[in-house]
Parts: structure tokens; C-alpha cells; sequence
């Protein structure tokens, strides 16, 4: 169970059932419970989990060929996987999706609060960083979250095939992920939300084989409201 404190508020994921407790000041994340309670407005959110129960093999073999087919053209190309916790690079390659979508830029700020955290990295020996992704880690529930995920594919907008390239290093990126989460002792990998868009981001996790499912989350009433006028405001 992870626990982390913003200001006023303390924020635990995959949070045990009987730690869900009514509270004014906690925030409770991706729980498998759905729970009353009389202090908390409770939303149901759908994610993408991969199980990392299963061997090497049978997770390339829940992956579709195409994936299977980009895993070995990143291997062939001599990419390499760093991991560590410093967030540049997913810092760096996030900003233009963010600036491109609308979404919240990151920064080291959104790591300060974390301690069990993981940054991984996709290297190609000439042209650097080619994905990153950021994931919070729960060993005594054996979960792991992907928070951040980016790629350097809106910095190669004039060049199709280093576009190509950043695609296969991202799922080979993906890929020696779970393996290395997997030796680690996890057993769930959740990609963090899932949109049902046939077409986009989740046409891509729907590559690994994965299981689609319902999980909840639990804010204070009072925050809650706060939440849903900033978002008015920001409409």
C-alpha cells in the first residue's frame, strides 16, 4: 500500500479493503473494492491490466504479431533499457503531447511526493532517448502502476521511419518492462486507464493481451466538489 501526503491530504494506492475507512482527509486510488462510505464520492474508472504471472513466452505470446513484429525490429536496431529514478527524460518527451492534447505538463514536482517509483528508458546508440516511461511501484500488493508514458515520436515529424522507430522502441520499452517487474516479484501491471477509443491509445495496450477491468476511487466529499469546479473553471 503507498502512501503519500499532498498538503492536507494523504493519498494511498492499492489500498487493502479494511484501510478504506470514512475520512475527511484521505484519498484512496485504485482500489479492486467498491465500498459506502459516507465521507467519500466514489468513481469507477476502467484500466487495462497485464498479468505478470505468467512466463516470458506467454506474454509475447498474448501479444499480437505486429507487436511481436516491432519488439524484434527494436532489438535488431540495439536499443538498450536504462532504469533509474531520475524523470528527465519523461519530463522532456512528455511536453509536446501534453502541449499537443491539452494535458497537465510534468515535472520533477510530480515526483517529489513519490518515493516508489521506477523511470525507464529506451536508448537507441545514435539518437539518444526514444521513450520513457514512469511507473509507481506497490511490492506488498506486488502492483505496478504506469503513470507516464512518452516517446520522442512528435520530435521526428519530418521523418516516417524514425517515427517507426520510436513506436518499436515504446512497446519493446513496454515489453522488458514486465519481465523485469515480473523478476522483481510483481504480479500486476496496470497501464492506468483505458478509454475504450478503438483506434488510439487503447487500440495500442489491446496489442499486449491484457484484461480489461473496473476499479475505484474514493475522494472526500469536500475535495471532490473542489475537484468539479476547477473543471468547470478550466472549461
Amino acid at each position: 500500500m503507498i502512501v503519500e501526503k499532498k498538503h492536507i491530504l494523504t493519498w494511498i494506492s492499492f489500498p487493502d479493503e479494511e484501510k478504506i475507512k470514512p475520512s475527511l482527509t484521505t484519498v484512496y486510488l485504485q482500489c479492486d473494492y467498491r465500498k459506502r462510505l459516507f465521507t467519500h464520492i466514489r468513481q469507477p474508472f476502467t484500466t487495462y491490466l497485464i498479468d505478470l504471472n505468467l512466463s516470458k513466452q506467454q506474454l509475447l505470446e498474448r501479444y499480437s504479431k505486429k507487436l511481436r513484429q516491432n519488439i524484434k525490429r527494436a532489438q535488431k536496431a540495439g536499443i538498450i533499457i536504462e532504469r533509474d529514478q531520475n524523470p528527465a527524460a519523461v519530463i522532456l518527451l512528455f511536453a509536446p503531447t501534453a502541449q499537443e492534447k491539452k494535458l497537465n505538463p510534468i515535472s520533477e514536482a510530480n515526483f517529489r511526493t513519490k518515493v516508489h517509483f521506477l523511470i525507464t528508458r529506451a536508448i537507441h546508440p545514435k539518437y539518444g532517448v526514444l521513450a520513457a516511461h514512469a511507473y509507481q511501484l506497490d511490492l506488498p500488493s506486488q502492483r505496478v502502476q504506469g503513470l507516464y508514458n512518452a516517446s520522442a515520436f512528435r520530435q521526428y515529424t519530418d521523418d516516417s521511419d524514425l517515427q517507426y522507430l520510436c513506436g518499436q522502441a515504446n512497446s519493446l520499452l513496454y515489453h522488458e518492462d514486465f519481465v523485469y517487474f515480473r523478476k522483481l516479484g510483481y504480479k500486476t501491471y496496470d497501464f492506468g486507464g483505458y478509454g475504450g477509443n478503438a483506434s488510439g491509445v487503447d487500440y495500442f495496450k489491446d496489442r499486449f493481451g491484457g484484461t480489461v477491468t473496473t476499479q475505484y476511487n474514493y475522494y472526500p466529499i469536500w475535495y471532490f466538489l473542489v475537484r468539479k469546479v476547477r473543471q468547470a473553471w478550466k472549461k
